[in-house]
C-alpha cells in the first residue's frame, strides 16, 4: 500500500497562500487577519479541496478532545466564506446537506518563494521580507544558519527591519485581538452573525439532524424539524415551504443551491438536535441557498418542559435577521394575548412528535396510531392546542377515507374546538373545523368563513389553501378561484405528491386533461404507489370514455390501494365478458363481499353503468343523511356527469347545498351509456 500523500508546504488558493504547517494564510504575501480556529478548518478543507469534509471531521480536526456546538463551526465558515468571496469567486466553500463541506477551487502547490511582484511588502508576521524588485534577478537563497529568523521554506535576504519588527508586533497584537474575540464570540454565539443585507423573503428548514446518537429519537429530530416549520410560517412576508418538501431532503446529496432550486426558495436553515434526559438543545443555521453564504447562526437549550418557547426564540432571531426583506412593522411574529403557552408537559410533547412522525406519512393503515399518539397527547396536557389540531386533521381525512362520517366527523369538530378553546389564532385548528363543516355537515358558510381565517392567521400553512379548494371552492363550482388556491399550496409544499394530484385533479375539473395527466404522472415519479394518484387517473380516463384503459386502472387500482387480488382478478375478469356492465357488476359484488351496502356517489356510478335509475338513485339517497363525502363533487366531476341527467339528482344537490353546474362545462358532458 503506497504511503499517504503528504500535503504541500504551501498551498495557493487563488490570490490567498496558506501555509499549512504554520497554519497561516496570506494575500499577496502577506498576512490575513483571521481567528486561529478559522486558519485551521482552512487547512482542514483545503489540504482536502474538492472533496466532502464531514462536520464530525472537522471539528475533530479542530477542536480535539474537546467538546464545542456545532455552531462553532458555522461562525468560523461564515467568517472565511466572507474573506473568499473578495477573490471573486475562484474558491468557495460549498454546504453540503447532511453532509459537511467542500473547498472548490483551484487549489494547488505554492513557490516557497513570494513572487517578485511583492517587492516592498513586509511579511515580518511570518518572518519573510522583501526580495528586491521584478527587474533585478532574484538572489540565491540564503543559508538557514545565516538567518535563524527565516522560516522554514521560505526565503530571505536581510535581517529584519526595526520598523518591519514595529509592524509585525502590531499586527500580531491586533491579529490576537480578532482572533480572542471571533472565539469567544463564537463560544457563546446565540443570535445573530451577519446579515449582509441580504434579502429574505423565501425560506425552508431542511430536516435536522439527530445528533443524540440514538435512532429512536429520530421522531423527536423530525418533530422539532415540523414545529419549527411552523413557528417560521408565522412570518409575514415570508414564504416558507413545507416540511412534506423539505423533508425530500434528508438524506440527498445535493449541494443547496439545487435543493433552493427544487423547492423554490433562496434561503435554507439547516441545524441538529441533541436530546439529553430532559434537556435539548437546537442548534440552526440559516443560509442564503442561491451563494451558499452563511448568515446566521444560533444555538438554543433548555429543559423539554420549555420547548415551545425555545423554538419560538430561535423563529423570532431569524425574523430579525431577515428584517430587510419585509417591512420591519411585519418581520416578526404575530403576538396575540391569547397566544399558546411556553410551557408543555414533557411526555405530552414527546407523544406529540411520535403522532406527527407517523400521521406524516399519510399512510391511512397507521391513522390509527396517530390518533392514539394525540389523544394520549391531549389527555396528558388539556392545554396543549397543536395535540387538539392535529388529532382533528386525522379524523377529516379518517371521514375522507372510508371510515363512518357519523363518527369522524363529531370527533373531528370536537379535537378541532378544544384546539382553538386553547390557541383561538391556530390556523391548523380553524383549517380543521372548516374541513368538519364542509365535508361532513355541508355547512358551507361556516366553511368559508373557518378557511379564510385560518388563510389570515398563516398564509403560508400549504394544507388550508388546498382543503379550501378541494372542500369548498370545488363543490361551490369556484373552479378559478380553487386553481388559485391549490397553486399556492403546490408552490408552499413543491414537492408533496398529495399537492400535485389535487393540482391535477381541479385541473381535470376545468377539462384541462393534457395538464392535468402530467401532474399524476409528476406525483407517481415520486411514489409509484401513490393511492391518490391512481384513483384521480381512474376519473381521468373514465371521464373521458377510454373504457379499456380505465379497466386496467381500476385492477392495479385494487392491487395497489389495497392489495385485493380477488377485487383485481374480478375487474379483469368481469370487463373481459362484458365491458364496463362486468366492471360495474364486479365493483359493486365485491362491496357486498366486504359486507357493505352498495351506496354512495361511487356505486350510484356502477349502477348507472347497468342501466338501473331506480338503484342509481337510492343509491345517492340513502347516503344523504351521513353525509357521505363522494357526493361533495357529483355536481362538478366528469365521472358523474350521467347522474346529472337524472330525475333525482336535482333533489339530492339541493339537500347537499350544491350549485348546478354550467351546461357549456366540460365536466358537465354526461358519460356515455355502458355497451353491451
Amino acid at each position: 500500500m503506497d504511503a499517504p500523500k503528504t500535503p504541500p508546504e504551501i498551498l495557493q488558493l487563488g490570490p490567498f497562500q496558506l501555509l499549512v504547517g504554520n497554519k497561516v494564510l496570506l494575500s499577496d504575501w502577506q498576512q490575513v487577519p483571521l481567528a486561529p480556529r478559522a486558519v485551521e478548518v482552512l487547512v482542514v478543507l483545503a489540504t482536502q479541496a474538492n472533496q466532502i469534509v464531514s462536520k464530525d471531521d472537522l471539528m475533530r480536526a479542530v477542536w480535539p478532545d474537546t467538546f464545542v456546538e456545532e455552531v462553532n463551526l458555522a461562525v468560523h465558515i461564515s467568517a472565511l466564506r466572507k474573506l473568499l468571496a473578495g477573490a471573486g469567486g475562484a474558491i468557495r466553500i460549498e454546504t453540503i446537506p447532511k453532509r459537511g463541506y467542500r473547498l472548490r477551487g483551484d487549489v494547488r502547490a505554492a513557490q516557497p518563494e513570494p513572487p517578485a511582484e511583492s517587492a516592498g511588502a513586509d511579511v515580518g508576521a511570518i518572518g519573510q521580507v522583501p526580495t528586491g524588485s521584478a527587474d533585478q534577478p532574484r538572489p540565491a537563497p540564503v543559508n538557514q544558519h545565516d538567518h535563524e529568523a527565516s522560516s522554514p521554506g521560505l526565503t530571505a535576504t536581510h535581517p529584519m527591519r526595526p520598523r518591519t519588527l514595529a509592524g509585525l508586533t502590531l499586527a500580531v497584537v491586533l491579529l490576537v485581538l480578532a482572533g480572542v474575540w471571533l472565539d469567544h464570540w463564537a463560544n457563546r454565539a446565540q443570535g445573530r452573525v451577519e446579515a449582509g443585507g441580504a434579502r429574505i423573503d423565501s425560506l425552508a428548514v431542511l430536516p435536522l439532524d439527530n445528533l443524540s446518537g440514538d435512532p429512536k429519537q429520530d421522531y423527536f429530530a423530525a418533530g422539532i424539524t415540523d414545529d419549527l416549520t411552523t413557528e417560521l410560517a408565522h412570518i409575514r412576508g415570508l414564504k416558507v415551504v413545507s416540511r412534506t418538501s423539505a423533508s425530500q431532503f434528508q438524506s440527498a446529496h445535493r449541494s443547496l443551491p439545487e435543493i433552493a432550486r427544487a423547492l423554490g426558495v433562496q434561503a435554507v436553515i439547516e441545524g441538529s438536535v441533541v436530546r439529553d434526559g430532559n434537556r435539548v438543545r437546537i442548534t440552526t443555521q440559516l443560509i442564503d441557498a442561491t451563494t451558499d453564504r452563511h448568515l446566521w447562526a444560533g444555538s438554543y437549550e433548555d429543559s423539554i418542559d420549555e420547548i415551545i418557547a425555545l423554538q419560538d426564540r430561535a423563529a423570532r432571531d431569524v425574523a430579525r435577521e431577515i428584517r430587510a426583506a419585509v417591512k420591519p412593522e411585519d418581520a416578526l411574529l404575530p403576538s396575540a394575548p391569547n397566544a399558546r403557552p411556553s410551557g408543555v408537559d414533557r411526555q405530552a410533547y414527546d407523544d406529540y412528535l411520535e403522532g406527527l412522525y407517523v400521521w406524516n406519512r399519510r399512510d391511512v393503515r397507521t391513522f390509527d396510531r396517530a390518533i392514539e399518539y394525540f389523544s394520549r397527547a391531549a389527555t396528558e396536557d388539556p392545554h396543549f392546542a397543536p395535540a387538539f389540531a392535529s388529532l382533528a386533521d386525522v379524523y377529516v381525512l379518517w371521514g375522507m377515507n372510508g371510515k363512518p362520517t357519523t363518527e369522524s366527523g363529531p370527533l373531528a369538530r370536537r379535537a378541532a374546538l378544544n384546539a382553538l378553546a386553547q390557541d383561538p389564532n391556530s390556523a391548523e385548528a380553524h383549517t380543521a373545523l372548516a374541513a368538519t363543516s364542509a365535508v361532513f355537515e355541508w355547512n358551507w358558510a361556516a366553511a368559508a368563513e373557518e378557511f379564510q381565517r385560518a388563510i389570515e392567521l398563516d398564509p403560508n400553512y400549504a394544507t388550508g389553501h388546498q382543503w379550501y379548494a378541494d372542500f369548498y371552492l370545488v363543490p361551490e363550482l369556484k373552479l378559478d378561484e380553487a386553481q388559485k388556491e391549490i397553486g399556492a399550496a403546490v408552490a408552499l409544499d413543491p414537492l408533496s405528491p398529495i399537492m400535485l394530484v389535487d393540482d391535477g385533479w381541479i385541473r381535470y375539473l376545468r377539462g384541462d386533461y393534457p395538464r392535468a395527466w402530467q401532474q399524476f404522472q409528476r406525483a407517481l415519479a415520486m411514489d409509484p404507489n401513490f393511492v391518490p394518484a391512481h384513483f384521480r387517473i381512474e376519473g381521468w380516463y373514465l371521464a373521458q370514455h377510454r373504457d379499456a384503459e380505465y379497466a386496467q386502472a381500476a385492477e392495479k387500482n385494487a392491487r395497489v390501494a389495497s392489495a385485493d387480488e380477488t377485487l383485481a382478478r374480478a375487474v379483469e375478469t368481469g370487463f373481459a365478458r362484458e365491458g364496463m356492465r362486468g366492471l360495474a357488476r364486479a365493483e359493486l359484488n365485491d362491496a357486498v363481499r366486504r359486507g357493505e351496502k352498495p351506496d354512495g356517489a361511487v356505486a350510484a356510478v356502477y349502477w348507472a353503468m347497468l342501466g338501473d335509475t331506480g338503484r342509481t338513485c337510492a343509491a345517492l339517497r340513502n347516503r344523504i343523511h351521513d353525509h357521505d363525502t363522494g357526493l361533495l363533487y357529483v355536481n362538478v366531476d366528469a365521472r358523474y356527469a350521467g347522474l346529472r341527467k337524472l330525475s333525482c339528482y336535482a333533489d339530492v344537490a339541493r339537500q347537499i347545498g350544491l350549485p348546478q353546474l354550467p351546461a357549456t362545462s366540460a365536466a358537465s358532458r354526461p358519460l356515455q351509456p355502458a355497451r353491451h
